[in-house]
């Protein structure tokens, strides 16, 4: 029986194509065949991911369609699984929730997911998430939510809350994590073994063992940040400093670097991880905490 599978904000250039490829490269998801509707409120955005999309079904030999509309009912009616993945206002109100509070004395570290940047981020999304699982409700109501869309755990709270939509949030920060310990060590990532716990954008790794023979790789992996040789600090020395003090204190290695700030602030570090929005080392994030013009 073949699958519908619609994704809200299918215009998004950081998600959408790699959300499209594992879709088509899932073996049971070949067998039964799939039928994508890519959704987004700005028809001009769906273009290049319908694009790819096609392109995907031809190069693997899929049995699959796909479809773009700006129409939200539309997409969802009998859909089995809706991936959102959208946000609002992007980076100018993002820049406004970091900005905001950090006039009124309230440092963050990204003002995202955490503090009041992350309350004002929340209400922002609330109310495009709640209309999606409403028309969930209408259109397909044993459909399940899988969202991407920030703050995660708020969002999908928000909908197990107002809707009778189950609703799952996924990060990356997880297997990020691993590719940047097994970079650290020099291994391969598939040679590591680990277990992690945590919320959204705030996990840590528990264990770290070799997969072939079990030794723990804690030690090594401390010992290569106490003599210096940690490649995974990319960016800035303040991000290093930052982030070895916070390992330090919490005695585990983090899954990435947007953590929750309460957390910085519980281990002491929020200060010195504040410094990236100023460092002109910390990529694109220094065009998110840009001073207003």
């Amino acid at each position: 029986m073949t699958v519908k599978i619609t994704i809200v904000g299918a215009g998004s250039k950081c998600f959408a194509p790699a959300i499209i490829r594992d879709i088509f490269l899932s073996e049971p998801l070949a067998q039964a065949g799939v039928e994508l509707v890519l959704m987004d409120s700005a028809a001009d955005n769906i273009a290049a991911s319908r694009h790819y999309a096609e392109h995907l079904i031809a190069k693997l030999g899929r049995k699959a369609s796909v479809s773009a509309t700006t129409n939200l009912d539309e997409a969802v009616r009998n859909a089995a699984f809706v991936i959102s993945m959208f946000d609002t206002g992007r980076f100018n109100r993002w820049a406004e929730e970091f900005h905001v509070p950090r006039a009124y004395g309230s440092h963050q570290v990204f003002g995202e997911n955490g503090g009041h940047g992350g309350v004002f981020h929340a209400l922002r999304n609330m109310g495009p998430m709640v209309s999606i699982a409403k028309a969930m409700e209408k259109h397909c109501p044993k459909a399940m939510l899988l969202n991407f869309s920030n703050p995660e755990h708020k969002l999908c709270e928000a909908v197990s809350r107002l809707t009778s939509i189950p609703a799952i949030g996924l990060c990356h920060g997880v297997a990020m994590g691993k590719g940047q310990i097994a970079f650290m060590l020099g291994m391969k990532s598939e040679d590591l073994e680990t277990t992690a716990c945590g919320l959204n954008h705030f996990t840590w790794f528990q264990t770290i063992r070799n997969k072939k023979t079990g030794e723990d790789l804690y030690p090594l992996l401390r010992s290569r940040e106490r003599e210096g040789g940690c490649p995974i600090a990319i960016g800035s020395v303040q991000r290093r400093k930052c982030r070895f003090a916070e390992r330090q204190r919490a005695g585990l290695v983090e899954g990435d670097d947007l953590h929750a700030v309460h957390g910085l602030q519980r281990f002491g570090v929020l200060d010195q991880y504040a410094v990236l929005c100023r460092d002109p080392g910390a990529g694109h994030h220094r065009r998110r905490c840009r001073e207003p013009e």
